[in-house]
């Protein structure tokens, strides 16, 4: 199977990000297999981001919309998305230069996966003030967070969009949905993405509640119920 850079269309929410919007997009544009595009969706921003992200384009295609949250933001990205392959990276994350080479070598090498990850090590900037606990995971490892995948377009099919619902949008119930899904993916086991962890990491201020847990626990019996049902 034969997959090209073109073939890739680049996903970057951004939401009140000007202080890292530009490495975010840089790390992408100077990938070593570039993309077909980049589409940056600014979420109603009161900061200086879109007008940053505006600076790259014809590089980028920026959309703006309301604030409404890095779920919604997602899916209008993948709607306007026109590549087979779709990567999404947060705004304050940097892929490492051979990201798309890697992921695009795996998936021509394993034509039966749909999605493919990698490992992510995370770092602290140098403006945070919050003290590093347990979860900084500062050592490289597997991680299947956005950042880190790269997948065809048509796993939203099957798999549905992100949810817009509550402060965590969308991943943890998307990515639980993609396991249940049964689709085959897989993991290329070097370094991809590098994490910042930063006073306003959305994922360290609203760390998913009893209740969100519990939410998606409950859809996920569901859809299987659903299933054996059939």
């Amino acid at each position: 199977m034969s997959l090209r850079g073109a073939d890739v269309s680049v996903v970057i929410p951004v939401f009140n990000a000007e202080r890292f919007i530009d490495d975010a997009i840089n790390a992408v544009v100077n990938q070593t297999v570039r993309p077909g595009e980049i589409i940056v969706v600014d979420d109603g921003s009161t900061d200086s981001s879109a007008g940053r992200c505006e600076a790259w384009v014809p590089d980028v295609t920026l959309i703006r919309q309301d604030n409404a949250g890095p779920g919604r933001a997602r899916n209008v990205a993948m709607q306007a998305a026109t590549g087979s392959l779709v990567a999404l990276v947060d705004a304050d994350d940097i892929w490492q230069p051979d990201k798309i080479e890697l992921q695009l070598a795996h998936l021509a090498a394993h034509p039966d996966q749909v999605a493919v990850f990698g490992w992510m090590q995370n770092f602290v900037d140098s403006s945070a003030h919050l003290a590093v606990g347990p979860n900084a995971q500062l050592d490289a490892g597997p991680a299947f967070q956005p950042s880190t995948m790269m997948a065809y377009r048509t796993v939203m099919d099957v798999v549905g969009p992100f949810d817009e619902v509550g402060p965590l949008q969308g991943w943890l119930d998307w990515f639980m949905r993609l396991r249940e899904s049964g689709l085959p993916i897989g993991m290329v086991e070097e370094l991809v993405t590098m994490r910042r962890i930063h006073d306003d990491n959305l994922s360290i201020r609203h760390q998913a509640s009893r209740s969100e847990v519990h939410r998606f626990l409950h859809d996920s019996l569901q859809r299987r119920r659903a299933r054996e049902a059939q």
